[in-house]
Formats: C-alpha cells, structure tokens, sequence
C-alpha cells in the first residue's frame, strides 16, 4: 500500500470532521481487503468509464510492483 502526497493532503483535510473514523476504517477495513482482493470486495466498486482504472477510496494498481496506490479521498457525493 502507498498513499501519495495528494491521498495524505485529502486525509488531513477535515473531511467533515471524520478524520480519525475514516483513517481507523482505513487501517481496519479497506487497507486489509485492498491486501486480500485489490480488484474486488464488498466495499470495492470499480468507476465505470475512467482510465486508468481507478476505484474509491481513489486509487490504481501497479500489477507489475503489485502494489495498490492510494491516489485521493472525496466526499461520496462529490466524488462521482
């Protein structure tokens, strides 16, 4: 997992004041089943009609590092 620059500015924004909840729901939920299934989940939907595949939480997988990198977080309403 690598979060970049723009990932950790979106995280330290308030975020509606759920910064902490969502860094916990990271660590306990999305990060582990990102590890498990990057490409599939019960919480992983993949955007339709975007290139490079890309899924929200944003982010994209580099197949041939295998790594999953943590592009941005939006507000569920804002994001599509």
């Amino acid at each position: 997992m690598f979060e970049t620059v723009q990932f950790r500015k979106d995280l330290e924004q308030d975020c509606s004041g759920q910064q902490l909840r969502i860094q916990q729901k990271l660590a306990t939920v999305v990060y582990p089943q990102l590890r498990a299934s990057p490409y599939a989940g019960q919480h992983i939907n993949k955007l339709r009609h975007y290139a490079p595949e890309t899924w929200r939480f944003f982010y994209t997988i580099d197949d041939r590092q295998q790594l999953v990198l943590m592009l941005a977080i939006d507000a569920r309403g804002e994001a599509y």
